[in-house]
């Protein structure tokens, strides 16, 4: 019989932490190994090529496009300041019209009659995020950071990262975070509650300088609109309005005004989850828990992935051997799994992952 291999999420109140962070391209590593790091520690740092403005002096100044390049004041590859005379054109009654760059920085190229301008490169620096220390070096792109403590993986984030201390908001993990909530001696925090819908709720606590929102729940709706935020959003357990989970929400209940820190920006990590990390003191001897996928067995926890059980939890009764047939008439392999309301449902293996 084959062995299945859903995937796994990390729920673990004490672990070894080891996390990648590696520039997207070649740069300049900071840190050596066995140096100790804060979250604001650079790890590595690189430069970012400007934006690209583009202008056409053949719809400005009324010119033909071929011969654009023979009315050029500057030759390609120029510094230019904004206001730098580009081009030169005779207009009516024999006066010069000209074309001025509206930015400062580089004459990139002439294409087919358009100018583009490239603004001046800026410094990109990669920090650690996470305390701890630099157990390897990656090349010339980063660093990997080993850390100790408590580690909440996620099903959702909104793509940012932040550091700071966790606030519990409410009496329970079925608490709305609504604006009432927020205080501004919460500035600085990262928030957890059971749930947000609220759109100005996230923006209200931007403003107000929370370094992140911790959640069990918030509609797809607003999905789609907090990833414009600078501030991370993490959600734990569903899309949708349920609570928290009681694992998760005790968890950190108890690691209430520890720091923490929210990884949500995609990372070349082996597990590409956002996740909630809470530094503790170390623990040499300790193995790492919080590992690749397990293979699936019976008495697990588990977590579902599809409708209709989406966001519910369970525990493996049994493993068949063989596939079964599923609703959407696909034939698959899985798992009969207990649900908390006592029902026992078929799940096949890829719509589950193991809650560690």
């Amino acid at each position: 019989m084959a062995t299945l291999f859903p995937g796994t999420t990390n729920i673990v109140a004490l672990t070894r932490v080891r996390r990648e962070r590696r520039l997207v391209r070649p740069g300049e590593v900071a840190v050596r190994v066995g140096q100790q790091v804060s979250p604001v520690q650079v790890i590595a740092r690189m430069e970012q090529s400007g934006p690209y403005a583009v202008l056409s002096p053949a719809e400005t100044l009324g010119l033909a496009p071929e011969d654009v390049a023979k009315n050029l004041l500057v030759p390609e590859g120029a510094l230019v300041e904004e206001g730098t005379e580009l081009v030169q054109a005779k207009g009516s009654f024999g006066r010069l019209r000209l074309l001025k760059s509206p930015i400062s920085g580089t004459f990139a190229k002439l294409i087919n009659g358009r100018i583009l301008l490239r603004r001046p490169s800026t410094l990109f620096e990669l920090r650690s995020m996470v305390p701890g220390y630099i157990i390897s070096l990656i090349g010339n792109r980063g660093a990997v950071v080993e850390t100790f403590g408590s580690l909440v993986q996620g099903l959702w984030s909104s793509g940012q990262d932040g550091y700071g201390n966790i606030a519990i908001i409410g009496a329970g993990p079925d608490h709305v975070l609504t604006r009432e909530d927020l205080d501004i001696e919460l500035r600085g925090h990262i928030l957890v509650a059971g749930h947000v819908h609220d759109i100005n709720v996230l923006r209200t606590a931007e403003d107000m300088g929370i370094r992140g929102v911790v959640v069990g729940s918030v509609p797809s709706a607003l999905c789609q609109l907090a990833d414009r935020f600078r501030m991370p959003v993490l959600v734990t357990d569903h899309i949708g309005k349920q609570p928290m989970s009681s694992r998760t929400y005790e968890l950190l209940q108890g690691a209430s005004d520890r720091e923490a820190t929210l990884l949500g920006a995609p990372q070349f990590s082996r597990s590409h989850r956002p996740e909630l990390i809470i530094p503790l003191p170390a623990n040499q001897d300790m193995g790492l828990s919080a590992g690749p996928d397990k293979a699936l067995a019976e008495g697990q926890t588990v977590r579902l992935t599809r409708e209709p059980y989406r966001g519910a939890y369970g525990r493996v009764k049994s493993i068949p051997a063989t596939t079964r047939l599923l609703p959407n008439g696909v034939r698959s392999r899985g798992a009969l799994v207990e649900l908390s309301n006592g029902s026992t449902v078929f799940v096949a293996d890829r719509n589950m992952e193991i809650i560690t």
